[in-house]
């Protein structure tokens, strides 16, 4: 009847018919929701690939459309019933003369998944807590890894999860990983701090993209935006990483983060050759700074101040320069059913576990209630404490540890492989200090 189609379909003879290359990005948008179970992080992943809405243009001639994708518009996206092959009307929906796009399962997934975090939005369980390489990581056979969190009495922790776990395909993919989020998030952020800090190693990297006399700002620039990210990983913003980062591998032994050079530099110079009265596209004391801006180089918006730092020439083609290629001696240590990431070199960082902790106190708070002899029974003493016997049996020998061994455990420098739920069942753990070194990893 008019207006604009929706992407994924052309008009023809006044029916909807199927555009092969807009569906693909219609099932890739469906697909990737469930990925990252959030339509922000769908939102920061499209941005970063440049999917903008329909391209089309009117029979007066007027062209509308190829504009980043708002969050309203997925939510849109995600629900309209068209792709089903289905009319609504008049909040009812009837069977449609064009092709669906998406197929039922795909669709019902979605919805539940839509109406899931509709749920979690309405009880108040939604996190303030952004995935920051959102998009970005990929494990050493180039799975995606994805956002998503567990729950346990209260708390929510995060993680970066190989997609074939989040698909159930983990049988397929031997290899797939879970990483704690922080951590990661920890590493990289260090990493590229450190790197933006020293100057041979940003000007080994980047001379050859700066004249001479701009190599002083882009120093300046840098370091100012290494304390910045130090003191949160948030002074770059998500949009921003997505900007410069192309990707990030996770290896059993090293993390790679490859950067774009040309983006850096607009990043850190600015697009209009601010120099050292700029430090990124979105500093928050900027006040003429969109949100838009944080996304450097984006073509769709058309900025005709963009210019080349070498020539000043307006509307560079695309950076074909090759990736600057980081690296962090880093391993993946299974831990339980998670993985530790455990990182070398200046990236290391101790790792205090509060629930070994724990286990500690209650330890050493079961010795004191057995030498207060207010009981004359181990069994007694658990019965009194409403647990049973045999945990407290295996618990209180913590308490006999070496003075070493708990410290380490305190300032976090256990052994990866030594967990909560492995110190907890180690109902046979030797007296002598030596055989306990041996017999939980520290030798």
């Amino acid at each position: 009847m008019g207006g604009v189609p929706p992407l994924g379909y052309d008009i023809h003879d006044r029916s909807l018919v199927i555009n092969s290359g807009e569906a693909a990005t219609v099932r890739h948008i469906f697909e990737t929701y469930l990925q990252h179970g959030a339509v922000r992080l769908l939102q920061v992943q499209l941005k970063a690939e440049r999917v903008v809405t329909k391209r089309h243009i009117s029979a007066k001639g007027t062209s509308h459309g190829g504009r980043p994708i708002s969050r309203g518009h997925l939510y849109h996206l995600l629900q309209n019933r068209l792709y089903r092959g289905e009319i609504p009307h008049k909040g009812q929906s009837y069977p449609g003369q064009h092709a669906p796009i998406i197929d039922p399962n795909l669709w019902e997934r979605v919805q539940a998944r839509l109406a899931q975090n509709r749920v979690a939005q309405q009880a108040g369980q939604t996190t303030t807590q952004t995935s920051l390489l959102a998009g970005l990581v990929t494990d050493q056979t180039g799975e995606r890894l994805v956002p998503t969190y567990a729950s346990k009495a209260g708390r929510r922790y995060r993680y970066y999860v190989s997609q074939s776990l989040i698909t159930g395909t983990r049988g397929q993919a031997p290899q797939a990983v879970r990483v704690p989020a922080a951590d990661l998030e920890r590493v990289i952020s260090q990493r590229l701090c450190r790197w933006l800090a020293s100057p041979a190693d940003l000007l080994g990297a980047l001379a050859t993209a700066v004249p001479p006399t701009r190599h002083p700002a882009l120093i300046a620039a840098a370091a100012r935006l290494a304390r910045a990210w130090s003191a949160s990983p948030a002074a770059i913003g998500r949009e921003g990483l997505q900007a410069l980062v192309e990707r990030i591998t996770v290896g059993d032994t090293g993390i790679e983060i490859a950067l774009r050079p040309q983006a850096l530099v607009r990043h850190l110079l600015g697009r209009r050759g601010a120099g050292t009265d700029s430090i990124t596209a979105d500093d928050p004391s900027r006040g003429d700074a969109s949100p838009d801006d944080t996304c450097l180089g984006d073509s769709s918006r058309g900025d005709s101040s963009r210019r080349d730092i070498n020539t000043g020439d307006t509307d560079q083609p695309p950076d074909h320069q090759p990736p600057i290629v980081l690296t962090v001696d880093a391993k993946l240590c299974r831990a339980g059913l998670a993985m530790k990431l455990i990182a070398a070199g200046p990236e290391a960082r101790p790792q205090s576990d509060p629930t070994m902790i724990r286990l500690l106190a209650r330890a050493h708070a079961m010795r004191k209630a057995l030498e207060a002899g207010h009981h004359d029974s181990i069994n007694a003493c658990a019965d009194a404490m409403g647990i049973t016997g045999s945990y407290f049996s295996r618990i209180v020998r913590l308490a006999w540890l070496s003075p070493d061994i708990t410290t380490a455990i305190l300032d976090g420098r256990q052994p990866a492989s030594l967990t909560a739920t492995r110190l907890a069942q180690t109902s046979d753990l030797p007296l002598a200090w030596d055989a306990q070194r041996r017999a939980l990893g520290f030798v």
